[in-house]
Protein backbone atom coordinates (compact mmCIF):
# COMPACT_ATOMS: atom_id res chain seq x y z
CA UNK A 1 0.00 0.00 0.00
CA UNK A 2 2.67 2.37 0.76
CA UNK A 3 4.47 1.76 -2.41
CA UNK A 4 2.02 1.74 -4.43
CA UNK A 5 0.75 5.42 -3.10
CA UNK A 6 4.14 7.10 -3.08
CA UNK A 7 4.31 5.44 -7.01
CA UNK A 8 1.07 7.37 -7.37
CA UNK A 9 2.59 10.55 -5.24
CA UNK A 10 5.53 10.78 -7.50
CA UNK A 11 4.00 10.14 -11.24
CA UNK A 12 1.13 13.06 -10.10
CA UNK A 13 4.02 15.52 -8.60
CA UNK A 14 6.34 15.07 -12.42
CA UNK A 15 4.46 15.51 -15.34
CA UNK A 16 7.12 14.62 -17.40
CA UNK A 17 7.19 11.10 -15.67
CA UNK A 18 3.66 9.85 -18.04
CA UNK A 19 5.12 7.11 -20.67
CA UNK A 20 3.38 9.35 -23.47
CA UNK A 21 5.43 12.65 -22.80
CA UNK A 22 8.76 10.58 -22.50
CA UNK A 23 8.15 8.85 -25.15
CA UNK A 24 7.50 12.56 -26.88
CA UNK A 25 10.46 13.70 -25.38
CA UNK A 26 12.54 10.81 -26.34
CA UNK A 27 11.49 11.10 -30.03
CA UNK A 28 11.99 14.95 -30.15
CA UNK A 29 15.48 14.54 -28.97
CA UNK A 30 16.68 11.56 -31.16
CA UNK A 31 14.83 13.52 -34.65
CA UNK A 32 17.63 16.54 -32.81
CA UNK A 33 20.16 14.38 -33.27
CA UNK A 34 19.84 12.47 -36.26
CA UNK A 35 20.68 15.74 -38.06
CA UNK A 36 24.20 15.24 -39.63
CA UNK A 37 24.66 18.99 -39.06
CA UNK A 38 23.74 18.28 -35.69
CA UNK A 39 27.18 16.87 -34.69
CA UNK A 40 29.19 19.95 -35.82
CA UNK A 41 31.69 20.93 -33.40
CA UNK A 42 30.31 24.37 -33.58
CA UNK A 43 26.94 23.17 -31.92
CA UNK A 44 28.84 21.09 -28.70
CA UNK A 45 27.35 22.59 -26.40
CA UNK A 46 23.85 22.08 -27.64
CA UNK A 47 24.98 17.99 -28.37
CA UNK A 48 26.30 17.69 -24.91
CA UNK A 49 23.12 18.73 -23.68
CA UNK A 50 21.00 16.64 -25.75
CA UNK A 51 23.10 13.42 -25.25
CA UNK A 52 22.97 13.76 -21.67
CA UNK A 53 18.87 14.17 -21.81
CA UNK A 54 18.25 11.38 -24.30
CA UNK A 55 20.64 9.21 -21.19
CA UNK A 56 18.29 10.67 -18.75
CA UNK A 57 14.93 10.18 -20.64
CA UNK A 58 15.81 6.83 -21.40
CA UNK A 59 16.56 6.02 -17.86
CA UNK A 60 13.34 7.60 -16.59
CA UNK A 61 11.78 5.58 -19.37
CA UNK A 62 12.92 2.35 -18.14
CA UNK A 63 12.25 3.25 -14.46
CA UNK A 64 8.37 3.87 -15.14
CA UNK A 65 8.47 0.89 -17.15
CA UNK A 66 9.35 -0.88 -14.28
CA UNK A 67 7.59 0.69 -11.62
CA UNK A 68 4.40 -0.21 -13.85
CA UNK A 69 5.72 -3.93 -13.89
CA UNK A 70 6.42 -3.71 -10.16
CA UNK A 71 2.82 -2.23 -8.89
CA UNK A 72 1.01 -4.71 -11.67
CA UNK A 73 2.50 -7.88 -10.08
CA UNK A 74 2.17 -6.67 -6.15
CA UNK A 75 -1.21 -6.24 -7.30
CA UNK A 76 -1.71 -9.42 -8.98
CA UNK A 77 -0.34 -11.52 -5.89
CA UNK A 78 -2.08 -9.24 -3.20
CA UNK A 79 -5.46 -10.29 -5.11
CA UNK A 80 -4.67 -13.82 -5.56
CA UNK A 81 -3.34 -13.73 -1.87
CA UNK A 82 -6.55 -12.68 -0.53
CA UNK A 83 -8.74 -15.07 -3.09
CA UNK A 84 -6.89 -17.97 -1.65
CA UNK A 85 -7.07 -17.02 1.99
CA UNK A 86 -11.04 -16.20 1.58
CA UNK A 87 -11.55 -19.87 0.66
CA UNK A 88 -12.54 -21.93 3.67
CA UNK A 89 -11.08 -25.11 3.39
CA UNK A 90 -7.03 -25.17 2.14
CA UNK A 91 -4.48 -28.41 1.04
CA UNK A 92 -1.07 -27.88 2.10
CA UNK A 93 -0.39 -27.21 -1.62
CA UNK A 94 -2.64 -23.58 -0.77
CA UNK A 95 -0.52 -23.00 2.10
CA UNK A 96 2.82 -23.49 -0.36
CA UNK A 97 0.61 -21.63 -2.49
CA UNK A 98 -0.58 -19.09 -0.28
CA UNK A 99 3.26 -18.44 1.24
CA UNK A 100 4.88 -18.34 -2.12
CA UNK A 101 2.23 -15.46 -3.81
CA UNK A 102 2.67 -13.73 -0.33
CA UNK A 103 6.29 -13.46 -0.90
CA UNK A 104 5.93 -12.85 -4.35
CA UNK A 105 3.84 -9.97 -3.23
CA UNK A 106 6.22 -8.81 -0.64
CA UNK A 107 9.06 -8.44 -2.93
CA UNK A 108 7.19 -6.82 -5.40
CA UNK A 109 6.21 -4.39 -3.41
CA UNK A 110 9.46 -4.03 -1.65
CA UNK A 111 11.24 -3.20 -4.82
CA UNK A 112 8.64 -0.65 -5.54
CA UNK A 113 8.92 1.38 -2.51
CA UNK A 114 12.57 1.13 -2.45
CA UNK A 115 12.92 2.26 -6.19
CA UNK A 116 9.97 4.79 -5.92
CA UNK A 117 11.93 6.28 -2.43
CA UNK A 118 15.36 6.58 -4.47
CA UNK A 119 13.45 8.55 -6.98
CA UNK A 120 11.96 11.03 -4.56
CA UNK A 121 15.32 11.58 -3.19
CA UNK A 122 17.10 12.39 -6.46
CA UNK A 123 14.33 14.87 -7.18
CA UNK A 124 14.58 16.86 -3.82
Amino acid sequence: SEASELHDKNLDSSSILSADRLQSRMTDLETESSDPAFWDASNSERNEAVTRDIARYGKLQRDVELWDKLRTDSVGALELLEELLSEDVRSDEDDEMISMTAEECESCATQLLESQQKYELTTL
